[in-house]
């Protein structure tokens, strides 16, 4: 009777250091899932700032080329606008020469 008193205590000391093991063993498991899940949700956070960085710098660069595209043509739109208006100045100032050669013309006939 005292074998078996001693084989159960044996028994009992070997069941309480295996269930030791495995609440290790599981704490262990439960902090490597929860690193795990933090990398993961640093990993995600990460992507999620380079997808918006991504996303702005295209905007930018987008808005930028609209901006120069209209630049550009407000800049062609004036030069044209500047011709036109030179093109009309000239055309106006070569009429008065004919009409003041025409009244020299006219007043030198009378004459």
């Amino acid at each position: 009777e005292k074998k078996a008193e001693e084989i159960q205590k044996r028994q009992n000391a070997l069941l309480s250091i295996i269930k030791k093991e495995l609440d290790i063993s599981r704490r262990k498991q439960a902090i490597s899932d929860q690193n795990q899940q933090k990398h993961i949700l640093q990993a995600s956070i990460r992507n999620q700032r380079l997808a918006t960085a991504r996303a702005k710098r295209y905007f930018n660069e987008y808005e930028m080329r609209v901006r120069d595209k209209l630049q550009k043509r407000r800049v062609k739109e004036e030069l044209i606008y500047r011709r036109t208006f030179e093109e009309c100045l000239k055309l106006q100032k070569e009429k008065i020469r004919e009409m003041r050669k025409y009244t020299k013309e006219k007043k030198a006939t009378e004459i």
